[in-house]
């Protein structure tokens, strides 16, 4: 796996908040159609406009575009939060064991198991914590 495609790794974490983002942003596109449509198509076909129809649909219509603009800044900040996780994550150091293949990340001062390629980093152990296998050093 190149470097490149591990620097990069953190900006696939906005992918489906940007996706829900999006579908969001559609859905309140939408909603300013319908008041379009209602406040201007519908008078053509003789809609008569009145107090007891008018409020609660303004009601109606503030709530909700309210809680599409409340959904898309939660599910912007969560995406915002992630990407920095991701982005920290990919750079911490890595160690790699030649002989048994065990992976090292330095968390809190020690060393614990993570997933292969999670960091930019890598190092090779000079004894793996798993086989203690004396290694190569390079």
């Amino acid at each position: 796996m190149g470097v490149g495609l591990l620097e990069s790794r953190s900006k696939y974490v906005l992918a489906p908040f940007l996706l829900i983002d999006g579908v969001l942003v559609f859905g309140l596109i939408m909603l300013w159609e319908l008041d379009w449509l209602v406040n201007n198509t519908l008078y053509s076909y003789n809609l008569v406009f009145s107090v007891d129809w008018a409020v609660p649909y303004w009601t109606f219509l503030r709530i909700v575009a309210g809680s599409f603009l409340l959904a898309i800044a939660a599910v912007t900040f969560w995406g915002w939060v992630s990407y920095r996780q991701a982005e920290k994550r990919s750079m911490r150091l890595t160690y790699i064991c030649r002989t048994c293949g065990g992976i090292w990340t330095i968390v809190s001062g020690g060393a614990g198991v993570r997933g292969e390629g999670e960091s930019r980093k890598i190092r090779f152990l000079k004894s793996c914590p798993l086989c203690n296998e004396a290694l190569l050093v390079e």
